[in-house]
């Protein structure tokens, strides 16, 4: 095999490499393009839901479409919020309640 060859092929330009972008979970985005508005826990999370429930990613994006105008990226916090009680509600999960785990205690009635 040729010297060019053989280079090629160890540096993996045998047509299967990838970008070196790639998070484990199906969204591939290059150093740019990882940048979310929401939270870096919002993010996570939309992440672990579509991985762990194997959503499809590009459904995902479809309702942050529908229900915002926008990608998933670009949703803001209060959007993300909703989005993610959407998608508890897709894999049967309930979503916690606003202020869940507070009591009226020392409240008599």
């Amino acid at each position: 095999m040729p010297p060019e060859t053989d280079r090629a092929s160890r540096n993996g330009a045998s047509g299967n490499s990838s970008n070196g972008y790639r998070n484990g979970n199906g969204y591939h985005a290059s150093p740019a393009a990882d940048r979310w508005n929401c939270t870096e826990g919002q993010k996570g999370l939309i992440l672990r839901l579509v991985h762990e429930h194997q959503l499809d990613k590009n459904d995902v994006e479809a309702m942050a479409q529908q229900l915002f105008g926008c990608g998933v990226t670009v949703m803001d916090k209060m959007q993300a919020s909703q989005l993610i009680e959407d998608l508890l509600e897709k894999v049967g999960k309930k979503p916690r309640a606003a202020g869940a785990g507070e009591t009226d205690r020392g409240v008599r009635r």
